[in-house]
């Protein structure tokens, strides 16, 4: 029953907490308990909310069907999974800025250049990181993936890594920032512009690379995989 998925998407991506949910999504605390306890349905704008912020996909929120994982599957496009074992731990560490938790390295490249492909499932490593909200508001949502490509150099070096955050999919609130998309089977770093007439742009950092992506309002949402929060350059 949706009330009991809801519940589930509670406790397990917002540590139980009713107003952590309610924030994520722009509800009012009292809705979520309304929500989990079964008294009333999210609309279909705060169910796309839902998903959105949790990373679920719809159609397991709404039927119970398919995989409940944190996957981003796109016909070709490849896979990112965060490993759910990690939730339970990560509920007690979220009010702490100074504890450590890792961050799944995840296997491939992510070009900054033309898109390369990344594993599907493969975790190689986990880069120990401290959680601090400021920074890394979804840590339970967060991949590292190595960067391959000079086209967003000298902010993101070839070589380096990055931190994906894959609940962070607006682009309204990614303008300007640097973020993840799907392209070509797939995955490449760009910083994401808007035109004046609608029209998103991913663009590199470096001027002499002209590895320039444009996408129309309707398809942006079906592209971004997620906010690059934080990067590690190689010494």
């Amino acid at each position: 029953m949706l009330h009991k998925r809801l519940k589930t998407v509670r406790d397990e991506y917002f540590g139980g907490s009713n107003v952590r949910f309610a924030r994520a999504v722009g509800a009012s605390e009292g809705s979520v308990r309304g929500w989990v306890l079964g008294a009333h349905r999210p609309n279909a704008a705060v169910i796309d909310k839902i998903c959105r912020s949790s990373g679920i996909p719809s159609r397991w929120l709404l039927s119970g069907e398919g995989p409940r994982d944190l996957s981003i599957i796109a016909g070709a496009a490849p896979e990112l999974r965060i490993v759910d074992a990690k939730a339970a731990w990560f509920r007690g560490l979220r009010e702490r800025i100074d504890a450590y938790f890792p961050i799944p390295l995840v296997a491939g490249n992510v070009a900054a250049g033309s898109p390369s492909e990344v594993s599907e499932h493969e975790v190689e490593d986990w880069i120990p990181t401290i959680y601090h909200r400021d920074w890394c508001p979804h840590p339970e949502q967060t991949v590292c993936v190595r960067v391959s490509g000079e086209s967003m150099t000298p902010t993101i070096p070839d070589g380096g890594l990055v931190a994906i955050d894959l609940a962070q999919r607006d682009p309204a609130r990614l303008a300007r920032r640097i973020a993840a998309f799907k392209r070509d089977g797939g995955v490449t770093i760009k910083r994401l512009f808007q035109t004046d007439d609608g029209l998103w742009v991913a663009r590199p950092d470096n001027v002499d690379s002209n590895e320039i992506y444009v996408y129309p309002p309707d398809r942006i949402f079906d592209v971004i995989l997620g906010k690059v929060v934080w990067w590690w350059g190689r010494q």
